[in-house]
């Protein structure tokens, strides 16, 4: 990995970690994750723009733009509830190892495939973590 790479990794795990500290402590999380989500849609509109118009999406890319946004918008929902209503120490990596565990699950309906073997390993450790904090 190049020194960029991992920068950018870096920034993103302080840049995660930071919003929801903020969530966490803010009086209204819900609507402190409204405000957040509008000013990152308008910083971000101008290269939405030019990526649209340089590469404009398919009938079926728009279905995933719509599912994306649905998807985000019900996480961003739940994840403010669950701030307002839990602790920081809980919630956040039970929301970061979520999305982990969802993300092979969801893969083997919709693609008809089989996990390989050594990937099972990596799901159960996923769930490793995820199970004492969940209280399951």
């Amino acid at each position: 990995m190049t020194g960029a790479t991992i920068a950018l990794v870096l920034l993103s795990a302080l840049a995660h970690a930071s919003w929801n500290f903020l969530i966490k402590r803010a009086d209204d999380a819900e609507v402190f994750t409204w405000w957040m989500a509008v000013s990152i849609n308008i910083v971000l509109f101008p290269l939405g723009v030019v990526l649209f118009w340089i590469n404009p999406p398919d009938s079926m890319g728009w279905t995933f733009i719509a599912a994306t946004w649905i998807l985000h918008l019900v996480y961003f929902l739940t994840l403010s509830r669950a701030y307002r209503d839990g602790d920081l120490s809980l919630v956040y990596p039970v929301a970061r190892g979520t999305g982990l565990l969802l993300i092979p699950l969801s893969d083997v309906p919709h693609r008809r495939s089989r996990r390989r073997r050594n990937s099972n390993g990596r799901l159960h450790a996923v769930l490793g973590g995820q199970v004492p904090l969940d209280g399951v």
